[in-house]
């Protein structure tokens, strides 16, 4: 974490039963979990469709404290979402994410009785 704060793309198709194709997936729902920030920082997360638009969420951690949210977002073209964390100091933290659900668009048909409905983890 720091001022400009690292920014990791998350790809989530084709993981955690959500759809291989981008044109399937309207928006998925996330559980996000910042765990033990050594610093008060903001972690935001959305979608990146075009630059840097204003983040589908912003949590505020306090240092020490591990806090977490839901997060609905639309995944960018390539089916990922960013996540930064941003603070006024260095640091450091843990986050873990959670699928917990996918809203399909108007086209979507589920043919295939096996795919899985969200509480998945995505590894960081």
């Amino acid at each position: 974490m720091g001022p400009k704060g690292p920014s990791f793309d998350l790809p989530l198709l084709g993981r955690a039963g959500i759809p291989a194709s981008g044109a399937d997936v309207l928006a998925v729902l996330l559980e996000v979990h910042i765990l033990s920030p050594s610093t008060t920082a903001w972690v935001r997360v959305w979608g990146r469709r075009s630059g840097v638009p204003a983040p589908a969420a912003q949590i505020y951690v306090q240092r020490g404290v591990s806090a977490s949210a839901t997060v609905m977002v639309r995944p960018s073209a390539t089916g990922a979402v960013t996540v930064q964390a941003v603070s006024a100091a260095a640091g450091t933290t843990r986050m873990l994410v959670t699928v917990v659900g996918w809203f399909s668009t108007s086209t979507y048909s589920a043919t295939d009785a096996s795919v899985a409905r969200g509480g998945r983890w995505v590894l960081m």
